[in-house]
């Protein structure tokens, strides 16, 4: 009882804290003192619909990617360990392969930071695609635990590739004025996906078999690419000031 308060405690004062600063604002004075060559030229009284903010094909691209990763991500995810009990896994060993799935998934986050600003975001997101669309791939070839721990590795440290730099990626497409808001709407998008991944994954599993579950994975992985190589065929389109 008495850790629970303390931890509230540190909660709303930690809260307390945080908005007692103008973060939104220091985050504009310091976005606007040091440009990023990166971004692209938005200006910065831009107020679009997230229909037409999609129309960036960036912006398309990098929602796409996070909502892709999310979805094939908590589908393998999810029925894996499913798979590895109904196969008369141990429960250290479930233990275990979601242990280095969530190693992959978190563990890189700064060097995928480093990764995208050095090679390119949607380069990134190519490498983040075809990470987590094999490891869905291996996912069924085999039931030793260490065979399933590599493939959710890969499911993880994909997941973490296409998260990342298509986070950074939406970032350099909105401008200051309508970020926050199309951030969120993006968010909202990423959990219909997880949604959408969980709820379908034991229908799939009961139904298809691990197999095509993985399969089906593995096509949602890979279908950034496309939008991928249609941003990078297209120029971004400037928004209306409104």
């Amino acid at each position: 009882m008495f850790s629970t308060a303390a931890l509230y405690l540190l909660t709303s004062i930690l809260i307390f804290a945080l908005l007692a600063f103008d973060l939104p604002g220091l985050v504009k004075r310091v976005a606007l003192a040091f440009p990023s060559k990166n971004v692209d030229h938005v200006a910065q009284t831009t107020q679009r619909s997230f229909r037409e903010a999609m129309q960036n094909p960036k912006a398309l691209a990098a929602v796409v990617a996070m909502v892709c990763a999310q979805a094939a991500m908590v589908l393998v995810m999810g029925m894996t360990a499913l798979h590895m009990k109904d196969n008369a896994h141990a429960l250290d060993d479930i233990s275990i392969v979601m242990a280095v799935h969530v190693l992959g998934m978190f563990a890189f986050s700064p060097l995928v930071g480093q990764l995208a600003d050095r090679i390119g975001k949607t380069q990134t997101i190519v490498i983040g695609a075809l990470a987590l669309g094999l490891g869905a791939a291996l996912a069924p070839f085999s039931l030793w635990t260490w065979w399933l721990a590599i493939a959710q590795f890969l499911v993880g440290l994909g997941w973490s590739l296409l998260f990342v730099s298509g986070s950074a990626l939406l970032t350099d497409a909105l401008g200051m004025a309508e970020r926050a808001r199309l951030q969120g709407a993006s968010d909202t998008c990423v959990q219909i996906g997880a949604a959408t991944g969980s709820l379908s994954g034991g229908f799939l599993l009961a139904y298809m078999g691990f197999t095509t579950l993985s399969f089906i994975g593995l096509v949602v992985a890979l279908i950034p690419l496309f939008f991928v190589v249609r941003a990078s065929a297209r120029p971004s389109p400037m928004p209306t000031v409104a």
